[in-house]
């Protein structure tokens, strides 16, 4: 199985995974003068435009929640996914020297994006617990709260999937590039970030949880912030769907990987 094989590869390699991910986590902020503070800074600047824009040059989301905190809980695990988005499709031509010259899995470039995106997610989520402790009145924790976890882990098998495809795609096409960054932007309103999925979610909303990363945001901020469970049918599918693109996506980079040194 595909799958299995690209377990047992990364494995093997995991060494050379650990090295990967801490130099993709370093090369980003190198010769910043804030260094990983960019990590918090960001979030939160673009949390205060949200802010601004919805609440003070127009009326806001219809929600009682604060909406600092409605908004830092859906940006927080966009963000994880854009960044890897952003970061994991030149994955594989960022390292085309080191591919042309030595043998080395090209299954690790995508994984570690992905994962030194968690450095930042941890970073960021500094400030999330900051919010959650400043507006601790609109906050109700509870056993369901662990279900954020399980919703992160879902977004990154998710994430994985669709970084290997733009990874494997950017090697012919580099304009991709330039088009992660904007999709990411489009998906911005395209999931529950500057406003909350209904409760009772019906007729469009049917559709519309559909997509499985405005699944794992919309967990996330019910888990943390209401102590609630996931919608149990949606994020069931949502795994699924995650799990199956995963697989089809493994199989596509197995494929395309031949053709990588020749491109670049």
């Amino acid at each position: 199985m595909i799958l299995v094989r690209y377990a047992k590869t990364i494995w093997r390699h995991r060494t050379l995974l650990r090295a990967l991910v801490w130099r993709d986590f370093c090369t980003r902020y190198k010769q910043a003068v804030l260094g990983f503070g960019w990590a918090v800074i960001y979030p939160i600047a673009l949390t205060l435009i949200l802010w601004f824009a919805f609440e003070v040059l127009q009326r806001g989301p219809a929600t009682d929640r604060p909406p600092l905190l409605l908004y830092y809980s859906g940006l927080h695990p966009f963000n994880l996914f854009a960044s890897c988005i952003i970061y994991g499709t030149i994955s594989i031509v960022a390292n085309g020297g080191l591919l042309t010259k030595v043998k080395v899995p090209t299954e690790t470039f995508p994984l570690s994006s992905v994962l030194s995106g968690l450095f930042d997610f941890a970073f960021g989520g500094v400030a999330l617990v900051g919010l959650m402790l400043w507006y601790h009145s609109a906050v109700r924790l509870s056993v369901h709260s662990l279900w954020a976890a399980v919703a992160i882990a879902g977004e990154l098998v998710l994430t994985l999937a669709v970084v290997q495809v733009f990874a494997a795609a950017c090697v012919i096409a580099r304009d991709l590039r330039y088009g992660a960054p904007i999709l990411c932007q489009l998906l911005l309103f395209l999931v529950p970030v500057i406003y909350e999925v209904p409760h009772d979610a019906d007729g469009v909303w049917r559709l519309y949880l559909l997509n499985p990363l405005a699944v794992y945001v919309d967990t996330f901020r019910r888990a943390l912030l209401d102590g609630l469970p996931p919608r149990w049918g949606y994020f069931a599918l949502a795994w699924l769907s995650s799990l199956a693109a995963l697989w089809g996506s493994c199989k596509l980079f197995e494929n395309a990987r031949l053709k990588f040194p020749d491109v670049l």
